[in-house]
């Protein structure tokens, strides 16, 4: 095994998901390329094992194989430049020392009281946090990420201490969480379940992450639908949302595709429109037809949305003339 193999490993433990020291030339961690599990947090099915003298990635979910060298590529191109560079320099493997090897399991990082939650799929059919999703008609296939609270207010300051000092005896919420694009939990946003003057509470561990919903799970290599709520974008195939954050703060725009609420007569929302038009997005203008505010009223009234978005995108001049066209103010 080279010095280099060793150095690169345990610099790329910041990137993986459960990541450990199994042995002398045997590391295990989620899979950078499946996720691992979407259920399970906890499944580590992926590894780098030493053979010959080199490195080589496998994935026991996915069956993903590749080299060190490329799995650090995928993983962080510049990571991948340093290591080629310090590769051609060859460092005799005498040179490592139990520093660099670091301990022989890597400290868990705290688990967050988000996965002791019960998710809607733990949940009996006619929970009213289901029912409230069934009546809704979102896709059952987000039921295993999206948790129940009784008490939202409780439950955020076992994730952040006194975040709230008035917590009361109930506030019933769904827990939308939002990830990272290394399928870590950044912050989430509770849904009340009952009439309430906060419909929506967001909360960030960390107050600099963006307020982006599906990081983890959307591709941004690919056209990709921007919406203002995540129920919203539950019902398109690809999407993120903002959830109050700036768009610019990620990557991928040049394959953004703007989706903001069918609301007219509404001049910051109109405001809303004209800043993404000006920054040059293709943007979706609802046709004149489709009085239902968001997507998810949409799927109620049996629309469907994603093919309405796909014959209403303007860009520059023509989004201007539509938009103008549209508003009622």
């Amino acid at each position: 095994m080279s010095y280099a193999d060793v150095k690169f490993i345990e610099s790329a433990r910041i990137y993986l998901r459960n990541f450990c020291r199994k042995s002398s030339n045997l590391y295990n961690f989620s899979c950078w390329y499946c996720g691992d599990s979407e259920k399970n947090p906890r499944k580590a099915r992926a590894y780098l094992i030493e053979r010959n003298g080199s490195y080589g990635y496998y994935c026991h979910n996915c069956n993903k194989a590749t080299s060190l060298k490329y799995f650090l590529k995928d993983l962080d191109y510049s990571m991948y430049q340093e290591y080629v560079k310090e590769c051609l320099t060859g460092v005799d493997s005498k040179q490592i020392t139990p520093d660099i090897l670091g301990p022989q399991k890597s400290p868990k990082p705290a688990t967050s009281p988000y996965y002791d939650l019960p998710s809607i799929d733990d949940l009996d059919e006619y929970h009213h946090a289901a029912q409230f999703l069934k009546k809704r008609e979102i896709p059952q296939r987000w039921y295993s990420d999206l948790r129940y609270t009784a008490n939202f207010r409780e439950f955020t300051n076992l994730v952040i201490p006194g975040k709230f000092e008035f917590v009361g005896k109930s506030d019933a919420r769904i827990v939308i969480p939002f990830f990272d694009e290394r399928g870590v939990l950044v912050g989430y946003q509770g849904r009340a379940l009952y009439k309430t003057d906060l419909r929506y509470i967001t909360i960030m561990m960390d107050e600099s992450r963006a307020k982006i919903w599906n990081c983890d799970k959307c591709d941004f290599t690919k056209p990709f639908f921007v919406t203002e709520g995540p129920l919203d974008g539950m019902f398109l195939s690809n999407a993120i949302a903002m959830a109050g954050a700036d768009f610019h703060l990620i990557h991928g725009e040049e394959n953004a595709i703007i989706v903001y609420d069918n609301e007219p007569r509404n001049l910051e929302m109109i405001k809303k429109y004209e800043k993404k038009i000006d920054e040059n997005f293709k943007i979706c203008i609802w046709p004149d037809h489709i009085e239902e505010k968001d997507i998810n009223d949409m799927v109620l009234a049996h629309y469907k949305p994603e093919e309405i978005i796909r014959e209403n995108l303007y860009r520059g001049l023509s989004a201007k003339v539509k938009l103008n066209e549209w508003k009622r103010i």
